[in-house]
């Protein structure tokens, strides 16, 4: 049995409560603080405002409550002209799909997102990054980083050095040795092509480019090979001292 049950708190015991309250959750104590919420579809979560921006950018809405007009269920097949590629298809029961496919509704958004953030630029609303040095490395770049001061080239490398719009993870400028740290989203079809364009970039600069997959410490034969690999082709460019 619940002791509490149909008992209230009195004016005084709500005052007194509010009041130490008060005193542990102001500013930073506050676990609100500096934060916001953003929605998107089905989706919601607690973010930085720091990152607000970003998420904006990718579609994202200010506050908790979604207000994506629901489906209607109309109990029969309708033919809907799909919003991106304008072809028409048979919706079963849902009177509002715009899209005859997840690809065809990535495609859209991503475009529409793109288009967004150039109009912000040209605004001026938004800046393109002049640096990303400021930016934390990843896991895979801060061994590299950790690797390359250890068999003695601390200082001769620069993290995140920039050349027309791309950033190179790891640059030796004076050699024109550029070293990129791949994580697992470049497996991606789409970022494989991007890849491929900032290398040609960067080869009609004069730059030799070393790409190293990362695949985790685990497979220690397979990573020590990595490593040997990049540590020679770093010597036959680079001269310490």
């Amino acid at each position: 049995m619940n002791p509490f049950k149909g008992k209230q708190h009195s004016l005084e015991s709500k005052k007194s409560i509010g009041e130490k309250t008060s005193l542990t959750s102001k500013g930073i104590k506050n676990s609100q603080y500096g934060t916001k919420w953003i929605n998107k579809e089905n989706e919601v979560k607690k973010i930085r405002d720091s990152e607000l921006d970003n998420y904006i950018l990718r579609g994202w809405k200010l506050g908790r409550v979604n207000k994506r007009k629901k489906y209607k269920y109309l109990g029969r097949e309708i033919k809907v002209e799909c919003k991106n590629c304008k072809t028409s298809f048979l919706s079963k029961n849902i009177s509002n799909k715009r899209f005859c496919s997840r690809k065809c509704s990535d495609s859209f958004n991503r475009t529409r997102n793109s288009e967004t953030a150039k109009k912000l630029v040209r605004e001026g609303k938004i800046k393109i990054w002049s640096s990303r040095k400021n930016k934390l490395p990843s896991y895979p770049e801060k061994f590299y980083m950790n690797l390359l001061d250890w068999n003695g080239y601390k200082g001769l490398y620069e993290r995140e050095h920039k050349q027309g719009k791309y950033f190179i993870d790891i640059a030796f400028i004076k050699e024109k040795l550029a070293i990129e740290i791949d994580g697992g989203l470049h497996k991606l079809e789409e970022i494989r092509k991007k890849d491929k364009r900032k290398d040609e970039f960067l080869r009609s600069l004069g730059w030799k480019i070393y790409r190293v997959e990362w695949t985790g410490v685990k497979n220690k034969k397979l990573l020590n090979e990595k490593i040997n690999s990049l540590l020679r082709i770093i010597r036959e460019c680079v001269v310490i001292g």
